[in-house]
């Protein structure tokens, strides 16, 4: 399946992994494509926080040395200011989306506390029942209106976020040697937009040996003018690796290098690995790299040579770690 296929089908087609059923929809089909290129799959049920999640298991997990990570469920809808994700600071990313994920929220209270100080005083189930119960009515239809606007309506186009990762992943796993598929795996995480549900349950599935895998995370890698590469003092050697082969293709590429820590990545998968690496595209705002347009309609573009340009760097890098 070439890249142009892969956009139109995970992109486009199945282009929303926001509820439980359009998530099994979409593992159910990108598992039997990754099967027809030789690799096991299968999914991993689990529940971190009363929160449950499925990952997608790709290969030998157990066994491989590199496991590649991309989140593959999408976001919920942002009705406020547009959201700037900081793939390597998520302390700036929580900030930067609290105000436009909780707009409904913030809007419904004003709005019911504009409705008390105006009708409050006339609730009087004895004399105006009527009224009463209509007031209460409203007032309980904002509250779940909010809620429903702020958590259930998933973004109908999630084209770089996190449609690009998964492309990235099937695109280094159907270039990669043969003698190599025992040591490089692939894993699909659930609840990569806020719950990490999928990143405990990888960990929790390697407790004794995660932390010697190198994990490398693909995220928003599908549009950009800079290459972010985000590494642990552990997996630094892997990034100066990956930095040479980019630059050995293109000595002109503009990359963002960053040792990060344990505080920035707060709120992030990267910190969930002590020997992992985030691998992202975007822009640079006062030393950070920025991606825009997550969680609204605008995410409607890749730039699908970039996307296959970094897979073929990736899979000169797990060959030569793995």
């Amino acid at each position: 399946m070439n890249i142009d296929d892969l956009i139109i089908k995970y992109g486009l087609t199945i282009g929303r992994r926001f509820t439980r059923k359009e998530k099994n929809f979409f593992c159910n089909e990108i598992g039997k494509d990754f099967q027809a290129l030789g690799y096991s799959v299968r999914g991993a049920m689990g529940k971190k926080k009363r929160t449950k999640g499925m990952n997608l298991m790709i290969g030998n997990v157990g066994k491989a040395k590199t496991i590649f990570v991309a989140h593959y469920d999408t976001l919920n809808h942002d009705f406020g200011n547009p959201i700037r994700y900081f793939p390597m600071d998520g302390n700036a990313s929580f900030s930067s989306s609290f105000l436009p994920m909780n707009t409904p929220v913030i809007l419904s209270m004003v709005l019911g506390l504009i409705l008390l100080l105006g009708l409050g005083r006339r609730i009087n189930f004895e004399d105006n029942f009527v009224l009463s119960v209509l007031i209460l009515a409203v007032l309980t239809l904002l509250i779940v209106i909010s809620f429903m606007m702020t958590f259930r309506i998933g973004n109908k186009v999630n084209l770089n976020r996190n449609t690009s990762g998964v492309i990235a992943a099937y695109l280094i796993a159907q270039q990669l040697p043969e003698k190599l598929r025992d040591q490089v795996a692939f894993v699909l995480t659930d609840g990569g937009n806020g719950t990490h549900v999928g990143d405990y349950m990888l960990r929790d599935a390697l407790p004794n040996t995660i932390k010697d895998r190198n994990v490398i995370i693909l995220d928003c890698v599908g549009k950009g003018p800079r290459l972010g590469i985000g590494y642990f003092e552990a997996s630094k050697g892997n990034a100066e690796k990956l930095e040479a082969i980019v630059k050995r293709r293109d000595e002109e590429a503009k990359l963002h290098m960053s040792l990060v820590d344990e505080d920035h990545v707060k709120y992030t998968s990267l910190s969930f690995y002590e020997k992992g690496m985030i691998v992202c595209r975007g822009k640079n705002m006062n030393g950070s790299l920025i991606v825009e347009n997550t969680a609204t309609n605008h995410d409607d573009e890749v730039e699908r040579e970039k996307i296959e340009a970094l897979a073929k760097d990736l899979t000169e890098l797990a060959k030569q770690i793995s």
